[in-house]
This record gives C-alpha cells, structure tokens and sequence, in this order.
C-alpha cells in the first residue's frame, strides 16, 4: 500500500495542506471503490441530473485513470476523506491544493471536478435528512454552470481551484438559495470581534488582528495604525471601525454591562452570498431575508444561528464613489455593520468583468459601471473587499 510519504514523494508535493496530513492514513487505509465511483454508477448518477454526455465521457475518462494510477488513486482518497467524510477543510479555503506533476492544468481541472461530483450521494443523504430533497437539482445545477463555463473557455469540463471551494459546501448540502440570495451554513472563523448592545446595535472591533492601517483607515502593510485590545471581567478596549468600514485608530471602551459578545469562534453562522443573476433590488434582498429566517430555523433546528455574515467586494463603501445614492448596492452595504478588509485585485476579472486576469487594456466595457470602475482602477484607485455582519433576527 503506498504511503503518505511516499504519495508526497512521488507527486512531487513538497507543502501539502495540514488537513492532508491530518488524515492521510485514514484516507489511504479506505478501499478506494469505497470512494471512487464505478463507470456505472458515475453514468447513472450523471445521467439523472442531466449532465452533457461529452462532460459525462471526460469524467469517465478521469476516473478511469485514477483507478488505475496508484498516485492519482491515492490523491483521489486524501481530498475526497478530507471533503467528504472529515469535512476538516474549511479553515483552508480559497488555498490553492497542489496537484501530481504529472497532471497538466485541464487534467488538474477535470480531477477536481470529478472529487466534487463523488459527493452527488452524500449530498442526496444530507439533503434528505432536512427535508430538503426539492434542492438537489438546484444543487447539481451550480456544479453543472460552473463546469460548462470552464468547458466554454478551456474545453474541459473541469473546476478551478476556487470553484471547488465553492462547491464543497454546495455538495455538503450547507448551500441553499432561498429568494434573490443565497445561504451557506458555516462556523464563524474570522479574527473580527463582533459586539451587541442590548439595544440591538452590533460593532466591530479589530481585535488582536496582526494588521496596520493607513491614514485613510485602509489596511496597509505597513502602516502607521496597529490595533490593541483589552478585554476585563467588567470592560473591553479596542479600536472599531467607522460607519463606511475604514478603521478608527482612536479606542472605545465598551462597558460590558451594556455590550456582549454576539459570535465565538466556531460559532453557527450563515455566510450569505449574492448570486450574479439579478439586480439587487432592495425589496427582494429585504423579502430573501425574511424568508431565510424560518427557512433554517426550521429545516436546521439544532443550530442556533446569530448572524448572517457576507464578505465581498459588493461590501466595498468606496463605490459610493461610482454608483449614484440611490444605487441598490449602497443599500444593500447599509443593512450590514462593517470592516473594509483585504485589496480585492481580481474582483474586476472575477465578478465585474466575468472574464480571467488580463491586462487592464484588454478589458471591454459593456456597462456604464464597467467604464467608471475602469476609470477608476486606471487612475490608480483600488477596490477592497468588506466584511459585514447583520443580526439572524434583524428585520
């Protein structure tokens, strides 16, 4: 039986992600038909869904070639223990897992895809124990879009590496669309620390975050601001962040008599996320809100959520610079308490302009926001992610 070592060795795999080692052994003690699916099964399953039968003959081809390489089968168990049956790979989120040299980047693509289609049953299982059978096809439909837009510009109906982080949750059943937005039930891990007043009101404070800020309140590698904070039985001091996200390097004192804490870490928390089908019209972000509040209190009784939290370029209070007042963005930014986090440098490919990283020259405007954002961007402007939060019972 191959060997943890020597899979890394022979893969040519020089820092593996910690949760690979966390449960390598465990992977590779598994018989791999345990976890790879047969020709039939892949066939049945993907002809259920529908998935396009050339998509279906590349996935077959993959698993065929996994079956019958000890370093890809070897792999093909790590990633699909850690996702599937450890479900331990969220704090590795958005870090890019290395792959076989052996393996081009569309060979790479169609391997990670086929890990994420395996999970189609335990999807099904998850699904049905909440009473939420209806959501499987809209499940596989979010792996089916993604797969044939890789396809569209690759040939090869694979996933990105980010992709794949999308989809785990979707194929752990924690990924629901409920209205104009979209919801995944995760466990807060953010370093932010989030404060309720009893009156209702919620502030952000930056904690003991290793980070420094600007002048403009931005994050900065080397800026002149650096957080502190203190916390006592009776009292916590710390600097928080101003109603547009930029940091205010001047403490407050919060009387812990009157504030509490609203999150731990590990905490239930509904990450909710904005699918890119649909303007964001006030109402119907207001109205997905509401139904999302019985949808998993009801469906999800066991876990006592307290917040919704949203991290997303969508968050960035700086496009008050482009958008006029009554954009339906900037109303969206004004339901949450906010941090501006991270310079977001790929947002402009990733969700703006819908097309991979090029030069800014190459890049063609089809809306008048494209044009001011490019404008803007040219000029030296920069965008920045927002990390928001707005209370499970705040409408």
């Amino acid at each position: 039986m191959l060997t943890y070592p020597s899979l890394l060795q022979i893969a040519r795999i020089e820092q593996p992600p910690a949760s690979w080692s966390r449960h390598a052994d465990n992977a590779l003690s598994r018989p791999l038909q345990d976890l790879l699916p047969t020709a039939v099964q892949l066939r049945q399953t993907a002809g259920a869904y529908p998935l396009p039968p050339e998509q279906i003959r590349q996935l077959d081809a993959m698993r065929r070639r996994i079956d019958g390489d000890p370093v890809l089968s070897g792999l093909f168990s790590v990633w699909y223990t850690v996702f599937f049956i450890e479900k331990d790979a969220s704090a590795e989120a958005y870090d890019r897992w290395p792959v076989p040299s052996s393996l081009d980047e569309s060979e790479a693509s169609l391997f990670r895809a086929l890990v994420i289609f395996s999970g189609t049953a335990g999807l099904e299982q998850a699904l049905h124990e909440h009473g939420l059978t209806a959501y499987r096809q809209a499940c596989l439909n979010d792996y089916i879009e993604n797969t044939c837009r890789h396809f569209d510009r690759h040939g090869v109906y694979g996933l990105l590496n980010e992709k794949m982080w999308w989809l785990w949750p979707v194929f752990l059943g924690r990924v629901f669309r409920v209205g104009r937005l979209s919801y995944e039930i995760g466990e807060y891990r953010s370093a932010y620390l989030v404060f309720r007043h009893h009156s209702g009101r919620h502030l952000l404070l930056a904690g003991e975050l290793e980070q420094t800020y600007d002048e403009t309140g931005h994050q900065a590698e080397h800026g002149e601001y650096q957080p502190v904070y203190t916390k006592t039985e009776t009292f916590v001091r710390g600097n928080a962040f101003n109603e547009d996200g930029t940091f205010n390097p001047d403490p407050v004192t919060l009387d812990l008599s009157e504030w509490s804490s609203a999150v731990q870490p590990g905490d239930p928390i509904i990450h909710l996320h904005i699918p890119g089908d649909g303007k964001l019209y006030p109402q119907a972000v207001q109205d997905s809100l509401k139904a999302a509040v019985p949808f998993f209190r009801q469906h999800f009784p066991e876990l006592s959520f307290r917040l919704f939290v949203c991290h997303s370029w969508l968050l960035n209070t700086g496009l008050a610079q482009l958008l006029p007042a009554d954009s339906n963005i900037l109303s969206f930014q004004s339901l949450f308490t906010l941090a501006l986090a991270n310079q977001d440098k790929d947002a402009i490919y990733s969700f703006i302009f819908d097309v991979p990283p090029c030069p800014l020259e190459q890049l063609t405007p089809r809306t008048s926001f494209h044009t001011r954002v490019l404008t803007f961007i040219r000029n030296g402007g920069r965008l920045w992610d927002g990390f928001g939060v707005f209370p499970f019972d705040g409408l």
